[in-house]
């Protein structure tokens, strides 16, 4: 590698294409890849199952290496068809690469892979200036539009996928969207622990959690000696600045019990955000 060069980072993902993904690896001659793709496994055996995604990600991977013998490949084995878990993978691999390197130049290739992986990188790249979010357009196809080929997406038995010729990068504007409040979230996963193990989660017992954790702005010491005057003062703090923007948010309810548990919402965004 050229002394001073930037590290080029690309995320893409894997189902049935192979140029869209490997075509863009080397047009802007990438140092890294994460493919992310999912391939299940028998009883935790590691012998895969039947699968035609794995044929596709294994003709990737040897055609970055012949056309980029310095680029390396990072796989991510995940459910390509669940948003949730695409986000929480691509921003899991944007802020790790960030921290790595403040001036690594990232590039994200929606082009390829589910929907769900689709829309999750077109929030990632959001939520990251600086990440260069892009698409390809398709050249050609590997079958006409009046004939479907005995074997689509296979030309002369190697996986192509429906693009057999795609055109340069198109990269997308971006509209800035911001990261939910980061104390927000990891109080809100304190809370859904608590539910979970089925302790307390009165607003003392709240506070104390949260001051522990390092997430309490009003104020980070805990004294068991505190008047009732500033428990109080503290309940109507936890009340203000947490439990009233979770609800807000749409993260939490109140169910019979008079208790706060978290909604669908709620829960994916304690499994998406802050968890590395």
């Amino acid at each position: 590698m050229t002394a001073n060069r930037k590290e080029r980072i690309m995320i893409a993902c894997v189902t049935t294409e192979t140029v869209k993904v490997s075509d863009p690896v080397a047009y802007y001659d990438a140092t890294c890849v994460h493919l992310i793709h999912y391939i299940r496994y028998k009883d935790n055996s590691q012998r895969e199952v039947s699968n035609i995604y794995a044929g596709f990600y294994k003709e990737i991977c040897k055609t970055i290496l012949i056309n980029n013998h310095n680029t390396t490949i990072k796989e991510h084995n995940e459910n390509v068809d669940n948003f949730s878990v695409m986000l929480r993978t691509i921003l899991n691999i944007i802020e790790h690469e960030e921290e790595c390197d403040e001036g690594r130049e990232i590039y994200v290739n929606m082009s390829a892979g589910t929907n769900e992986y689709s829309a999750a990188a077109s929030v990632a790249a959001m939520m990251h200036p600086g990440t260069t979010l892009f698409s390809v357009p398709t050249v050609e196809y590997t079958m006409r539009k009046d004939k479907i080929l005995k074997k689509a997406f296979y030309s002369d038995d190697v996986p192509v996928g429906a693009a057999k010729k795609v055109g340069i990068p198109n990269e997308l504007p971006q509209y800035h969207v911001d990261m939910p409040d980061r104390n927000l979230v990891l109080g809100l996963r304190i809370l859904q622990d608590k539910n979970d193990n089925q302790l307390s989660t009165t607003s003392g017992q709240m506070v104390l959690a949260l001051k522990n954790a390092g997430l309490w702005r009003n104020g980070n010491s805990w004294d068991s000696r505190v008047t009732k005057k500033k428990r109080s003062n503290e309940a109507v703090y936890y009340q203000r600045a947490y439990i009233d923007k979770w609800l807000k948010n749409g993260w939490i309810e109140k169910n019979g019990s008079r208790k706060y548990t978290l909604t669908s919402e709620g829960k994916d965004t304690v499994s998406s955000f802050y968890t590395e």
